[in-house]
This record gives C-alpha cells, sequence and structure tokens, in this order.
C-alpha cells in the first residue's frame, strides 16, 4: 500500500504531537483490543501507517471536500490522526478518542469511528464510514461538520486513498492580516473550551504565532511581542 519514501513523508514530529498524539507501534494485541473495543474491524492501510507511527500531526493537511465547509472553504484543514491505543490522550480508545466525541460533545455515531481532528478544536473531525460496509469490511472516509448541524460529507472512498490526495495547505499567505486575526481568535476560543487546563500554552503559542506571522507575512514585529523567551517560560 504504502512504500518507504511516502511513510517517511506523512508526519511531523513537533513537541505538542509527540506528547499527546504519538504512542509506540501498536503490536497485534493491542490492535485486537482496539478493535474490540470500537467493534470494527479497523482499514488495512490505517494499521499500516499506525505501524510505521501510531498517530501525530500531518505534514499535509488539505483535502478537498465536494461542498464549502464551516471553515468557508471546498476544503478541509486537517491537523492530527489519532493512533492506536488508550495511553495517549488522542488515540483511538483514548480518554480523547472516537468514543470522547460521541459522549461529550454529541456527535454522531452509529458506524463512525472519529480518528482525525482538525484546528477548529473539536468542531469538525473526520471519520471512518462503516454505515454501508459494515463492521467488517473497508470504511470510507468522511468529515463531521459541528458547526453545520453534524452534516456528513464524504471526501475518501477509503484511508489509502485520503492519505495520497492530501496536499500542503498554503492558504495562510494569501489571508489579508485581518483573516488571519480572525482564524487564530476563532481556533483559540473554540481550543479554551475543550482544552481549559492548556489556556496558558495556548496563549503563549498564539502571541508566538502573531509574532511569526508579523515576521514572515508583513515584514512588521511589534516590540510587545517576544515570544521565544515566553515559549521558554512554560
Amino acid at each position: 500500500m504504502f512504500d518507504g519514501e511516502f511513510l517517511s513523508g506523512v508526519f511531523q514530529n513537533t513537541p505538542y504531537a509527540t506528547q499527546h498524539y504519538v504512542s509506540e507501534p501498536p503490536s497485534d494485541e493491542l490492535i485486537a483490543d482496539c478493535e474490540a473495543s470500537l467493534g470494527v474491524k479497523l482499514p488495512c492501510s490505517y494499521i499500516e501507517l499506525m505501524k510505521f507511527q501510531n498517530g501525530g500531526e500531518l505534514r499535509k493537511t488539505k483535502i478537498a471536500s465536494p461542498n464549502k465547509t464551516s471553515w468557508g472553504y471546498e476544503y478541509i484543514p486537517l491537523m492530527y490522526i489519532f493512533g492506536i491505543g488508550n495511553i495517549k490522550d488522542f488515540t483511538l480508545c483514548g480518554k480523547r478518542g472516537s468514543n470522547f466525541w460521541v459522549s461529550e460533545w454529541k456527535y454522531p455515531t452509529n458506524g463512525l469511528i472519529y480518528f482525525c481532528d482538525t484546528s477548529s478544536g473539536g468542531h469538525d473531525l473526520l471519520a471512518f464510514d462503516y454505515r454501508e460496509c459494515g463492521e467488517n469490511g473497508e470504511p470510507c472516509i468522511v468529515h463531521v461538520d459541528q458547526e453545520f448541524g453534524f452534516a456528513i460529507t464524504k471526501v475518501a472512498p477509503n484511508f489509502e486513498t485520503l492519505m495520497r490526495d492530501l496536499e500542503e495547505d498554503i492558504a495562510m499567505i494569501d489571508m489579508s492580516s485581518f483573516q488571519i486575526v480572525e482564524l487564530w481568535t476563532h481556533v483559540f476560543l473554540k481550543s479554551c473550551c475543550i482544552y481549559p487546563e492548556l489556556i496558558d500554552q495556548m496563549v503563549c503559542m498564539c502571541v508566538y504565532a502573531v509574532w511569526l506571522m508579523q515576521t514572515l507575512y508583513f515584514d512588521t514585529v511589534s516590540p510587545v511581542f517576544s515570544p521565544p523567551s515566553a515559549l521558554h517560560q512554560q
């Protein structure tokens, strides 16, 4: 399914992803336990990728959507894939795994297994969709958009196609300064609702993001922002 060159380009290993998403490669026993807990057979291509790296932050994050999403675009900006296991919070069976979104955020279930989040802080997710193929079949991939009444949109026929269709997201380069600030404010407020224990870190990250965007896109750096030292204090 995936060759070594492709696999090595899927993830980027950031400290946050390593701490909260990346687990040790799953054993066959752990895979079986996770499948039993979820009540489905996980896609072979997903298992193959997780044996190479078990969860993490995607390098290419843009997947096309046939309809406009709550982001206002005809694509979805993905961020992290949940690994197989239950030790890390953001794994399929972890504290903030698939069942968390159903029980706490009232995401629809009935054959949907949530495995990938975006930068919206939980307001839209990707899921394996077993509704037509059954629990032992090959699920298609759907986008579930809470902001649009949990609208479900098919974005790929299977996991392998999803991964191969991912593109680099360079939309930030084309945004105006107002649009960038608006986007980060939107993401920050949503993230604070679901991760209140990380507010201090997120404030620091937002300050750094503003400084970085000023530097890269606008050539103006405010003396108010000194993110590197602020980050070192966390």
